[in-house]
This record gives C-alpha cells, sequence and structure tokens, in this order.
C-alpha cells in the first residue's frame, strides 16, 4: 500500500516516461496556444475552493489554452471530490479524450490511491498527455 501510494505521488510527473516504444521514450508533445486541458478533482472536495480553482482556469486561459472543469469537478461525497466511482469516471475520460493534451489535477491527495487501480492506461499510452 505504502509504495502504491509512493508511486502515485509521483505518478504526474514520471508516467509519461514509464512507456517505452521501440526502445524510445514517449513523452507529451509541448502544450501549445489552443491545446484543451482539464482540471479534475481525483481525491479531495473542491466546495471551498471554487475562487482559486476559477482564478487558475483563468491563468491557463490567459496562455492561450482552453480549459474544461472534469465531471464531478464540484461533487462531494464525505471528505472526497465525488464517489470513486464519480472520480474514476472523470479521471479516466480525461485519460482517454485524444483531444485533451494535459489533465490538470485541481487537488490530489490520500483519495487518489483509491481510484488508480481502477483506470486503465492503454488509450493513454497512444495519446500520451501531461498530467500536471
Amino acid at each position: 500500500m505504502y509504495l502504491r501510494y509512493l508511486f502515485f505521488l509521483f505518478f504526474s510527473t514520471l508516467l509519461y516516461a514509464q512507456h517505452k516504444k521501440d526502445g524510445i521514450l514517449i513523452q507529451p508533445k509541448t502544450l501549445q496556444k489552443g491545446d484543451s486541458i482539464v482540471s479534475i478533482a481525483r481525491a479531495g472536495a473542491l466546495l471551498q475552493k471554487k475562487t482559486r480553482i476559477a482564478t487558475a482556469k483563468k491563468i491557463a486561459e490567459s496562455w492561450g489554452l482552453h480549459v474544461a472543469y472534469g465531471k464531478h469537478v464540484f461533487a462531494k461525497h464525505h471528505h472526497f471530490a465525488g464517489t470513486d466511482i464519480q472520480r474514476i469516471a472523470a479521471m479516466q475520460e480525461a485519460l482517454d479524450n485524444p483531444n485533451i493534451k494535459a489533465i490538470w489535477m485541481a487537488r490530489g491527495g490520500h483519495g487518489s490511491i483509491r481510484i488508480i487501480d481502477a483506470l486503465d492506461f492503454s488509450t493513454f499510452k497512444k495519446h500520451p498527455k501531461w498530467l500536471i
């Protein structure tokens, strides 16, 4: 359990480098003006952080990026941003969408470890994207 937790902490910066194709590391393309990113909450609830999330969105938009909120980003189930099923669905949808060039985690936390084993990374490997 502890090792899975450590893996997920470093997940957003290292996962792109973990997949090799013909001995070459696959890395997402650099973000460009006009690219789309999605902000999701993979763990803790964000209800009291709407202003901060809106500010972050404005900053990314000032860089020329199109920013969308993932489904259930402001949901609440106990202290999580929605149920495990909702958070899995939001993360999977973002991973699978080839038009999304980066996934911006609005909030992480120990709830992340509850969903990682349920995610399918096969499409993500074909269409790598930045996990921020």
